[in-house]
């Protein structure tokens, strides 16, 4: 802001100067070539802070890209930081490791939904990952028959639903998760989302 400041004071004092000659200068023949010295005048003016900048302004643009640079760097060495970055990466690997597990079975089962929670360890130094447990919804699609509903009512007996929810082909699945994933089949866990 104080070099554009300075171009303006410095261009507005030219032109103070050169109408100031152009009114003491006599009106012979001799004007036109002071008005023409005094246009180079202004022009050199005007140039000056272009010329700034490709000598020195060019500098000028990498040293504050540096400087930005280097305070991106202190930002990202400090601990927190890195901890925080760690555990967004983390939970970022988790979402997409559900997102793919959700994918994979809605693949294999075309006529069935899901929704995967994969409980694992991270380690993102060596980049490895070991499987906890999983846990998976599944909601079967179309209708579904209702396996046995049994209601007693009388004077003050109480009602009385039973409809045991089987989740069909859940050996398949959890052999097929089994397999993709290799994990034993005991750490997979499948519940029904109703329907």
């Amino acid at each position: 802001m104080e070099y554009l400041n300075n171009f303006v004071i410095t261009l507005v004092a030219t032109i103070i100067f050169m109408t100031a000659v152009e009114i003491i200068a006599p009106d012979n023949s001799m004007k036109k070539y002071i008005k023409f010295v005094l246009e180079l005048i202004l022009i050199s003016v005007m140039i000056n802070p272009i010329i700034k900048f490709f000598t020195g302004g060019e500098q000028e643009v990498v040293k504050i890209i540096k400087n930005y640079e280097n305070m991106l760097t202190q930002g990202m060495t400090s601990e927190s930081t890195s901890e925080d970055i760690s555990e967004t990466q983390k939970e970022s690997f988790k979402k997409n490791l559900n997102s793919n597990c959700d994918s994979m079975l809605k693949e294999e089962f075309s006529d069935m939904d899901f929704k995967s929670n994969v409980e694992c360890t991270i380690n993102l130094e060596d980049m490895t990952y070991s499987i906890d447990g999983l846990e998976v919804g599944v909601k079967e699609s179309g209708i579904k028959i209702v396996d046995k509903i049994k209601i007693n009512i009388n004077d003050e007996s109480e009602e009385t639903v039973s409809n045991e929810e089987n989740i069909e082909n859940e050996e398949e699945i959890k052999k097929y998760l089994s397999e993709v994933f290799k994990i034993p089949v005991e750490k997979i866990k499948l519940y029904s989302m109703g329907g």
